[in-house]
């Protein structure tokens, strides 16, 4: 369980992406069910603790890391919608965030061998995003890696290429250079200079922004499973942080459409009317 002080990273990513075999590999024993086909085998949160093994700075020193393996998105799993996804890490957080902890950021895993980039590498993004702080604040605990590298033995050059594509695409979502673009190499070490790199930039982000924020993404996810609903209203959301960029970012998305409005208004009433009870 995490206590006071403890620093959480979420490791998040699509299904199939490696998240399960990151987080071994980081803890260097087999405490997470890994998948060996796309079927997911993560269908809850699940975490472990740990400590450093690496040198990550005086933020560390004697505090504990807790890996939290994440239910990935594009579930094949029908039960584990988006954004039932996305409710059980603001569900988990918002137990969390009673204890004090500190939010150490985000790892995206991405599969090097997939020919495209999912829509939900944007919209899933921005919505971990809304639990972490402001849009611009917020990308300095935010970390992106690729994976399965060795699948690619046969065809180096593809690999490259899909690490360009995946570059360029970050650097329009996140105004920032490929210095959040990682390889994840299989081993203890590479799995640890992800981390370090993640933790190596200090943001200020306040534990009551931090709380606003992950109630307001609870409120805007609508109940169906609707992609697109839910796309549009964390551009809405984000729109008056940085509406540039996620006007260029998400060019592609029409207008909010009125099926996700009213659902997102009978959402937020059934939450006006359910009873408070204390977090866990």
């Amino acid at each position: 369980m995490a206590e006071k002080n403890d620093i959480v990273i979420l490791v998040t990513g699509e299904s199939g992406s490696g998240k399960s075999t990151f987080v071994n590999t980081l803890l260097g024993r087999e405490r997470m069910k890994v998948g060996h086909d796309m079927s997911a085998c993560t269908t809850k949160i699940e975490y472990e603790a740990t400590y450093p093994t690496v040198d990550c700075g005086p933020l560390l020193q004697d505090r504990r890391l807790i890996i939290v393996d994440t239910p990935g998105f594009n579930n094949p799993d029908r039960a584990l919608t988006d954004t039932a996804v996305l409710l059980q890490i603001a569900d988990w957080l918002e137990r969390q965030l009673s204890k004090r902890i500190t939010l150490g950021g985000i790892i995206y895993l991405q599969d090097i061998n997939q020919d495209r980039l999912s829509p939900i590498t944007q919209h899933g993004q921005a919505a971990l995003r809304a639990s972490f702080g402001g849009f611009e604040a917020t990308f300095g605990k935010l970390v992106f890696a690729t994976t399965k590298w060795n699948r690619m033995q046969s065809n180096p050059r593809l690999g490259l290429d899909q690490e360009r594509k995946f570059g360029d695409i970050l650097r329009e979502l996140t105004n920032q250079d490929e210095s959040r673009l990682h390889r994840f190499k299989d081993n203890n070490s590479s799995a640890w200079e992800i981390v370090e790199a993640l933790l190596d930039h200090d943001v200020d982000v306040s534990r009551a922004d931090i709380v606003n924020r992950v109630k307001m993404l609870k409120e805007k996810l609508p109940t169906r499973n609707s992609r697109k609903g839910i796309l549009d209203l964390l551009v809405g959301f984000f729109g008056k942080l940085q509406r540039k960029t996620m006007a260029q970012t998400l060019k592609s998305v029409g207008s909010v459409s009125a099926h996700a409005e009213a659902d997102t208004t009978r959402r937020r009433r059934r939450l006006d009317e359910r009873p408070q009870h204390p977090g866990v």
